[in-house]
């Protein structure tokens, strides 16, 4: 079963947004085959949206990659670009082999900034 990502969104949002007005493609799922929970969203000058998560899927649904933790137990952060209508563009996975928890997103002229905490080591 596929899990309900806007479900959580909302859910966690719920008391500050109108689902309506600010997301019109409330109706669609995203999400990967374990646990992801939203942290941060945004909406782009092009009407499109980017959004941050917490996520211990491996790559299936809507997620292209796998977890970087071998063992699947721990989370990574969760990039996700969607354009106008709600429709998946790209997205990426970043974090190590350890714990990687993302807290918040900001959005620039050319680029984001995430930040977050992490339990892994130094990789290349």
């Amino acid at each position: 079963m596929k899990p309900l990502f806007y479900l959580f969104l909302f859910s966690f949002f719920g008391t500050h947004l109108h689902a309506q007005t600010l997301f019109p493609f409330s109706n669609k799922n995203l999400g990967g085959t374990q646990s992801d929970v939203p942290t941060g969203f945004e909406q782009l000058p092009d009407s499109g949206y980017i959004i941050l998560a917490s996520s211990s899927s491996n790559m299936g649904f809507d997620k292209s990659q796998n977890n970087r933790d071998p063992s699947g137990l721990s989370s990574d952060f969760w990039l996700i670009r969607l354009d106008k209508n709600g429709n998946k563009l790209w997205d990426k996975t970043i974090g190590g082999s350890s714990s990687d928890r993302p807290a918040a997103l900001l959005v620039l002229a050319d680029g984001y900034v995430l930040s977050g905490t992490s339990s892994s080591g130094i990789s290349c």
